[in-house]
This record gives C-alpha cells, sequence and structure tokens, in this order.
C-alpha cells in the first residue's frame, strides 16, 4: 500500500494541435474526484513552451523534456499524440511513472495492411495545408475528432475556446510533430508493458484511433484494463466529461491503493 507521506500526482499531456488549454476545465475536476494534484504539461513548443523547442524535434528530445517535469511519483494521462509519448515514457522503465493512461491513443497511429489508424493521405494532406492557414487546419483536426457526435460544432467552438487561451503552436512545430504521428511505431515497447498497471480508453466513434483496433492492442499487451465508450468519439473528456472521470477515478484510486 502507499506511503501516506508519499504523494502521486496526476499528469495530463495534450494531443497533437493542441496545447494545457484543453485540459482547463477537466483538470479541476479530476483532481477534486481523485484528491491528487494534477499537472498539465504542455510539449516543447506548444502553448506555455511555445519558444522552448528542442534542435531536433524527434521522439527522444520530446520525451526527455516532458520528463524532466514530471513530479517525483505520477500516474500519467496522454490524449492522442500526448499518449504516444506517454508510452515512451513507460518504455524508460523510470520510476516516475508508477501507472499510465491511454486516452484515444495508440502505439502506432498510421493505417496500414494490418493495423488500424489513420489514413496517410490525411496526415499528409495536414502537412501540405500547415503551410497556408495552420488555424483552419486545427479547426478542420477538431472537427474530425467530434466526428458522430450529437452538437459536433458546439464541441469544436468549445474546444477551440480553450486552445486559444495560449499561444497556437507555428507551423514548424505542428509539421514537427505530426511527423510524430507518422513515424513512431512502438508497438515492440508495448509488448513489455506489464510490470506497470495500465488503462487504455477509446471511443467507438473515433475515426483518428478506430476502436477496431483494441484487438491487436491487446495482443501486445494482454495486462493493460482496456474500456470502449460506445457513444464518444475522439476527445471523451469533452464529450463525455462525467464517464470519463469516473473510469479515471476508478483506476486512480485503484493504483494509489495498491502502489
Amino acid at each position: 500500500m502507499q506511503n501516506q507521506n508519499e504523494q502521486i500526482d496526476i499528469v495530463l499531456i495534450h494531443g497533437w494541435g493542441m496545447n494545457q488549454g484543453i485540459w482547463s476545465q477537466f483538470a479541476g475536476l479530476l483532481s477534486q474526484r481523485v484528491n491528487s494534484k494534477v499537472h498539465c504539461i504542455d510539449l516543447p513548443g506548444y502553448g506555455t513552451q511555445f519558444d522552448s523547442v528542442p534542435p531536433s524535434y524527434d521522439l527522444q528530445s520530446v520525451v526527455d523534456t516532458v520528463h524532466a517535469q514530471l513530479p517525483k511519483r505520477c500516474i500519467v494521462l496522454g490524449w492522442s499524440l500526448g499518449g504516444l509519448i506517454t508510452q515512451a515514457l513507460v518504455a524508460k522503465a523510470d520510476s516516475k511513472v508508477v501507472a499510465h493512461i491511454q486516452l484515444c491513443s495508440s502505439p502506432k497511429f498510421v493505417e496500414d495492411a494490418a493495423w488500424p489508424g489513420i489514413k496517410p493521405a490525411v496526415l499528409k494532406m495536414f502537412a501540405k495545408q500547415l503551410t497556408q492557414n495552420h488555424e483552419s487546419v486545427l479547426t478542420r483536426f477538431l472537427a474530425i475528432q467530434c466526428m458522430g457526435l450529437d452538437s459536433p460544432n458546439q464541441t469544436v467552438k468549445t474546444m477551440l475556446g480553450m486552445l486559444k487561451a495560449h499561444p497556437l503552436s507555428s507551423p514548424s512545430v505542428l509539421n514537427s510533430s505530426l511527423e510524430l504521428l507518422s513515424s513512431v511505431d512502438l508497438r515492440e515497447q508495448v509488448k513489455r508493458f506489464d510490470t506497470v498497471p495500465c488503462l487504455r480508453i477509446f471511443g467507438r466513434l473515433d475515426s483518428l484511433v478506430p476502436a477496431k483496433v483494441v484487438t491487436q492492442i491487446q495482443v501486445l499487451n494482454p495486462f493493460c484494463e482496456v474500456h470502449i465508450m460506445p457513444k464518444a468519439s475522439h476527445a471523451p473528456f469533452i464529450s463525455h466529461e462525467s464517464d470519463t472521470l469516473a473510469l479515471l477515478a476508478d483506476f486512480i484510486h485503484r493504483v494509489n491503493f495498491t502502489s
């Protein structure tokens, strides 16, 4: 059982094109629900880290930058691209991360003949359009995330308002981090995730991380808990806030009790 004097904090890592503003409402609710301190970390070049861009924007440099900001002991939740970074943090086998939560994320985002994911043509289209009007690209990306919801336009508007509380990332940072989504494949590393508690949450209506990838991920790592939210898309913490909070609180409570 956890030492009463040793706190386990929660860390939230946003997805591509987003920033910590996306957690502005959810972080406070989660903190109250689980009685833990919640940290919202911006990826390099995003939000509060707008001017902090590593010379080489690759997986290792991003992971190292995020790792330096982690509390001593924490449960890390990564949403979408943030989940890719979280999985790379777990692969470091570092004692800081006592558990991890993948929210609408995958060890490999790009679709191929044997793996469900984002069609390569979609990512190429975003990369091309970033040179023209990167804010409109973000709006379209949000619209894809909200497909299938009851009020997609309102959800997009809400998310854009949250993001604009901080500087939007530059086209070069967006392009570099988009390359991470296009190229990183952590499936071999995920096979070794058998000692760190893990929760994966998917949205059945998600077109970016399709729920049919669940079967393949469970083959890689059968030790991870999996939940598919039947009416959610790519941002369940926005569209299905209370349901997402309940899933997280149950998992976090069990980790706190056994760590």
